[in-house]
């Protein structure tokens, strides 16, 4: 394995997984396990399992952002995040932008408003 990896752990109640994703953003591995009573343990088999379908090894993850009801639990995360806020993340990578501000600029720009009438005449 050549080049960094990130990894995502979801340490949920009843279901522990994890991702492994390269540079790119291609997936490499993933794993998943049922939940329990040991969601620490739980979380480093199935980053291990991810590793090993990626081919790589526990020094190739550069970043490891952990979520899920036991987030804080998972060793060796660089943060931990909430679930909602992974599924606005999730969301909004998987929405197009929208044309920025200087394309609605631009229209606005185009459409010349009359001038305005001076003297106390009223507008029809």
């Amino acid at each position: 394995m050549t080049g960094a990896l990130f990894a995502g752990v979801d340490a949920g109640s009843t279901t522990v997984k994890a991702v492994l994703v390269d540079a790119s953003g291609a997936v490499r591995g993933s794993a998943i396990a049922p939940g329990g009573p040991l969601p620490r343990e739980t979380a480093e088999r199935v980053i291990d399992e991810a590793l090993a379908v990626a081919g790589g090894v526990r020094g190739d993850i550069a970043c490891l952002v952990s979520t899920g009801y036991a987030r804080e639990a998972i060793a060796g995360r660089s943060r931990s995040v909430t679930e909602i806020s992974c599924h606005a993340r999730g969301a909004r990578a998987q929405v197009p932008r929208a044309p920025g501000q200087e394309a609605k600029r631009g229209h606005a720009d185009q459409a010349r408003a009359p001038p305005p009438q001076r003297g106390g005449a009223r507008a029809a």
